[in-house]
């Protein structure tokens, strides 16, 4: 953790300190003034989707730079995204974290119901990336409807992109590229997931970025 640099990923400020008489260490984090996203969540604008933009990209980037580093978060859900007083969005908890290799699978499960991806919980192994796109697939999710949104429940869906449940769901604002980007990130099949720099990329954050309005 102590290598990564970015600006919406926690910074280790000092190396693990090992408390007296124990086997636990202590990490020294930067502090961030705000609070978790899981709180604040029904706060954030939600009428429209240019209300979104900022957290949903700062979180994309985030992951992005994770991916890039060759290492898996597996752990992403609103608790582990602090949110600043500023709207600065910084990920954390790297508990599950992991390098990876490309085309290695993972096969120790782990993660939080409701955000795993299904082929985690399979045991039949899993490529790392697409299980954090799963993940923030269902995070942005609830950030379009809200904490009541149970991502367990689209494993059971149909995934016809023309009868697509997350589609359905969807705020009455929701335009075709916000559809077109959660089932991307969600199809059940990991192959056909987008990867990060695909969602990065993706028409809902170019037509959404502040600069076009």
């Amino acid at each position: 953790m102590e290598q990564l640099d970015h600006q919406n990923i926690v910074k280790l400020v000092d190396i693990p300190i090992r408390l007296p008489d124990s086997n636990r260490v202590a990490l020294v984090l930067e502090y961030v003034k705000g609070a978790s996203l899981d709180s604040i969540i029904h706060h954030l604008r939600r009428d429209t989707e240019r209300g979104l933009w900022f957290p949903m990209e700062q979180m994309a980037d985030a992951v992005v730079y994770l991916h890039s580093q060759n290492i898996v978060h597996r752990d992403i859900k609103p608790e582990n995204v602090l949110y600043s007083n500023r709207g600065i969005v910084k990920l954390i908890d790297f508990n599950l974290s992991k390098r990876f290799i490309h085309g290695k699978k993972l096969y120790d499960a782990c993660g939080t119901p409701g955000f795993m991806a299904p082929e985690i919980t399979a045991g039949c192994g899993y490529e790392g990336p697409p299980v954090d796109v799963w993940a923030l697939g269902i995070l942005f999710k609830k950030l379009f409807v809200g904490l009541q949104f149970d991502g367990r429940n689209i494993i059971k869906m149909s995934y016809d992109k023309t009868d697509f449940n997350v589609g359905k769901s969807s705020p009455t604002f929701a335009r075709k590229t916000s559809v077109s980007l959660l089932t991307a990130m969600l199809w059940k099949n990991p192959m056909k997931r987008l990867t990060m720099r695909e969602v990065v990329n993706h028409a809902w954050f170019k037509e959404n970025h502040p600069g076009n309005f």
